[in-house]
């Protein structure tokens, strides 16, 4: 189960660098043409925010998944 929920952590990681990247590039090309960009840089923001919980969220997993599995109960 972990390492599904990890798996998907770094689908959302590299899903959302390539909307940053996206959105880099639009915020470029409305300055180049004389556009207002205070639209574009405020979800810029709001992609960097949820991409900083989505890594969070993956070096979460992968701490979780590094640690030893705790015993079984004694029956």
């Amino acid at each position: 189960m972990l390492r599904r929920h990890l798996a998907l952590a770094e689908g959302h990681v590299t899903k959302a660098e390539r909307q940053i990247a996206g959105q880099h590039e639009l915020i470029i090309r409305l300055e180049l043409d004389g556009h207002d960009t205070t639209a574009a840089i405020k979800l810029l923001v709001t992609l960097e925010v949820v991409q900083a919980m989505h890594v969070a969220d993956r070096e979460r997993l992968t701490k979780e998944l590094a640690r030893p599995a705790p015993p079984f109960p004694e029956s």
